[in-house]
């Protein structure tokens, strides 16, 4: 998320590209907070945590409750 866990730029801009990345190695407060966020993000996909959405996800097909549109 941009500004949150990083920083997004257009492919092709070099120099957003690089304050961003220099904003990164010369704030080291801004850095622990999104390296903070980040951590807490990837979190979610975590195997235990995915395993049990597929397997909600099976039960539910095999059910029948899941329906396609």
């Amino acid at each position: 998320r941009n500004g949150v866990n990083g920083y997004v730029v257009d492919l092709h801009d070099k120099k957003a590209f690089a304050n961003a990345v220099i904003r990164l190695l010369t704030d080291k407060s801004l850095h622990n907070k999104m390296r903070r966020a980040t951590l807490k993000e990837v979190k979610k996909y975590e195997l235990d945590n995915i395993i049990g959405i597929w397997e909600k996800t099976y039960k539910a097909l095999r059910t029948g409750i899941v329906r396609h549109h």
